[in-house]
């Protein structure tokens, strides 16, 4: 049984990974570690540039992490529009803390864009240019 579970697994692991609800699942994720690396940042008193980077390596980090133990060339190193997703948010966080409200309002906002961005993202297949379509052969 393990041997036919395996051969499946390996048959239908990419299909799986594409998943519009397993893509979902991690936008979820990556909102919520996006929103508490904004939230940390701002707690040690970094600048808006330092919430901005805090937030986006938390929220990428862990899935970075997760591609290389799988053996896979991390998801933000290609051209998926990932990573983009939490500066949207934590400039949210960010812009949020400017115009004087509560902390917790500023967390939603982190949370709410990233997760929009990421699901608008997923849903119109959104890619960032790479070198070789933006250069014709």
């Amino acid at each position: 049984m393990r041997v036919l579970v395996a051969l499946l697994g390996i048959r239908y692991v990419d299909r799986l990974r594409e998943h519009a609800l397993l893509l979902e699942a991690d936008a979820v994720g990556l909102a919520a570690f996006a929103t508490t690396g904004a939230l940390t940042g701002h707690t040690a008193g970094l600048s808006p540039f330092g919430i901005t980077v805090l937030a986006m390596v938390t929220g990428v980090g862990g899935g970075a992490i997760a591609d290389l133990l799988r053996g896979d060339v991390p998801f933000v190193l290609g051209e998926d529009f990932y990573a983009t997703c939490t500066i949207v948010g934590s400039g949210c966080f960010v812009a949020s803390l400017v115009l004087d409200t509560s902390v917790q309002t500023a967390a939603l906002s982190c949370a709410g864009a990233t997760l929009a961005v990421r699901l608008l993202a997923i849903r119109g297949q959104w890619r960032l240019p790479t070198m070789s379509r933006v250069v014709a052969p």
